[in-house]
């Protein structure tokens, strides 16, 4: 059978009652919780990658959704918020087939989320793809080694640390870079020495050019809905 791959680009007023069952792949950008809990819903438990970034903050429904509709999920890329964390916690705990997770800062607690990925991610989960602001890895890299601590029993994880900008040194005569360079070695020295134990098989450290899933095996669509 023939795949095909399906793209829409249309006003988010119209998404309203739209029913995609056989939908597989989800990729949303800006649109309301309320339009894709609506899809999410309507996908008859087929969807086995979403990407959704800049949803409104809804204090997890969306997870909710996810997790109660999803059950063959796979990779999952979400913008989180600190509302969230509950949701998230029982999404661990139910979509069991997943393998890669990306989590792109909105406002996130990341200590607590390096507890709940510690804790609760499936056995098959093990590739981890991190974006936030600079920022946030300088300060945060003894809750990323906790997380790391408690992997040393499972299968090695692929890794990705996205650096997506320079919060709090706006105002700074000294190029950006400079500023970047000496948290940037820590991070380094940190995953280096983390493959050598054998918790990371494979790292890469960058900016926000980094494809969605790029470790994903090469697979053929079904069905692609990009809103």
């Amino acid at each position: 059978m023939n795949s095909v791959v399906c793209f829409f680009k249309i006003n988010e007023n119209h998404l309203e009652k739209v029913s995609l069952p056989h939908l597989k792949f989800l990729k949303a950008k800006s649109i309301s919780s309320n339009i894709l809990t609506n899809i999410i819903e309507n996908t008859k438990g087929y969807l086995i990658e979403i990407t959704i970034l800049h949803q409104t903050e809804d204090d997890g429904k969306l997870i909710q959704k996810i997790y109660q509709n999803c059950p063959k999920l796979n990779y999952l890329k979400l913008s989180l918020y600190n509302s969230d964390i509950s949701e998230f916690q029982n999404l661990l705990k139910s979509c069991q087939f997943l393998i890669g997770i990306e989590i792109v800062d909105v406002s996130v607690e990341w200590k607590e989320l390096f507890d709940v990925l510690a804790k609760l991610s499936p056995i098959s989960l093990f590739k981890f793809k991190f974006s936030a602001e600079y920022f946030i890895w300088e300060h945060k890299l003894e809750s990323l080694k906790s997380f790391l601590d408690t992997w040393k029993d499972r299968p090695s994880m692929l890794l990705q640390i996205s650096i997506t900008g320079l919060r709090g040194f706006a105002s700074c005569r000294i190029p950006w870079q400079h500023h970047q360079q000496e948290p940037r070695q820590r991070l380094e020295a940190l995953l280096r020495r983390y493959r050598t134990y054998g918790v990371i098989k494979r790292y890469e450290i960058g900016g926000i050019d980094f494809e969605d899933f790029e470790w994903i095996q090469k697979r053929t669509p079904t069905y692609t809905l990009i809103v």
